[in-house]
């Protein structure tokens, strides 16, 4: 199973907390520990978060990751500042489909730091996973990628139509402008070039011999 080695570090971690273990069996036993964990999570109690969440965790419970990830990489809720085990948990989020670990991954990629060397291919790819389950904050960070040529790619108006199109279609008003502007500009650029050709073609009409 592909989170067995991270759930044996989960287990270590909670061994390695006074108390921990036994408040995840409490959880585990009179509530939902996902729900419970990211109701506290999100509450701001980062202890009563990871005596849930780490419950969660080992089955298989992407959310869990993510929030154990940042706890982790953040050192709060009593686990030790660990950017590795923070990377291999929101690695895992993302590497099952959860949206906001793959933005988050693309952002660590993006920045660096923490541990983690600056990769705009990586960045790319996590935010083009995060892109096609329909997240618009991802969807027009590609447009912009492509239409600036930014980290390292070359601009592409095709690839940032693309996205456009998809950000466009959920309802996003940035993404319909940009869109209309790049038709305004190509058209404008399409009549630029008839008359050039025109004006061409009329300059070699003019000096064409006569005979």
């Amino acid at each position: 199973m592909i989170m067995h080695s991270i759930k044996i570090s989960i287990l270590a971690g909670c061994v390695s907390m006074t108390g921990l273990m036994v408040s995840t069996a409490h959880a585990s036993l009179f509530g939902n520990a996902h729900d419970d964990g990211v109701a506290a999570y999100e509450r701001g109690d980062y202890e009563g978060a990871a005596a849930n969440l780490l419950d969660a965790a080992t089955h298989d419970d992407p959310q869990a990751y993510y929030y154990l990830g940042n706890m982790y990489r953040h050192g709060q809720g009593g686990l030790a500042h660990d950017t590795n085990s923070a990377y291999r948990l929101i690695k895992a989020a993302a590497s099952e489909g959860y949206a906001p670990a793959c933005m988050e991954l693309a952002d660590w990629y993006s920045q660096g730091g923490d541990g983690l060397h600056v990769n705009p291919s990586l960045s790319i790819l996590w935010l083009q996973k995060a892109a096609k389950q329909n997240v618009v904050e991802a969807q027009m960070r590609l447009a912009d990628i492509y239409l600036q040529g930014q980290l390292g790619v070359l601009p592409d108006a095709d690839l940032a139509r693309h996205w456009l199109e998809l950000a466009a279609a959920q309802g996003s008003a940035q993404a319909q402008a940009k869109l209309d502007s790049l038709r305004l500009s190509a058209n404008n650029s399409e009549s630029n070039t008839t008359d050039r050709v025109a004006a061409r073609t009329t300059n070699l009409t003019a000096t064409m011999p006569s005979n």
